[in-house]
């Protein structure tokens, strides 16, 4: 918790397994990007709650599992330019982005987010970002919140659009 790296924080191809939590980043501050691609994969939590990012994040492929919680929680996350959470993304368990602040894009296309039915697959209450990509491989089983979001840009198509999307404020 409250790691300060200068520049890029590389995870690719990294294999991490937690009980409860795999990674906590709490408080992380990255100079440049944090990188998560080539068969990342995560088992249990991966917490960003308060991280600053300077870069990207880059997850394009990667993989989270955490089915009883949240697979990615970034409340209060800053990132300066783009969260690539696309292209073969794939979360079994929640996307918790509350209050996050995105400098660029917010991407989950052709991203897989699993929940069980009924429950918040995507949590982007209060996110602010100059564009939101909502187009993901399959309209998600659970609720996607985007209450309150300021998007300066949505790109989404009603085909993809979970069975519950929350878009109030």
């Amino acid at each position: 918790m409250g790691a300060r790296i200068g520049g890029a924080l590389f995870l690719n191809g990294a294999e991490l397994t937690g009980p409860v939590t795999a990674l906590d980043g709490t408080w992380l501050r990255a100079g440049t990007d944090v990188l998560a691609q080539d068969g990342f994969t995560c088992r249990g939590a991966l917490r960003l709650d308060n991280a600053e990012i300077g870069g990207s994040l880059r997850w394009e492929g990667a993989v989270l599992e955490n089915p009883d919680g949240a697979a990615l929680s970034g409340q209060d996350l800053r990132v300066g330019a783009n969260a690539d959470l696309c292209d073969g993304f794939s979360a079994n368990g929640a996307v918790r982005l509350r209050y996050a602040e995105i400098n660029s894009w917010l991407c989950f296309e052709r991203a897989t987010l699993t929940v069980p039915v009924g429950r918040t697959a995507l949590d982007c209450r209060h996110v602010v970002a100059r564009e939101l990509v909502l187009l993901p491989a399959e309209p998600p089983d659970g609720v996607v919140d985007l209450s309150h979001a300021r998007i300066g840009l949505l790109r989404d198509d009603p085909a993809t659009w979970p069975s519950a999307l929350h878009l109030e404020g």
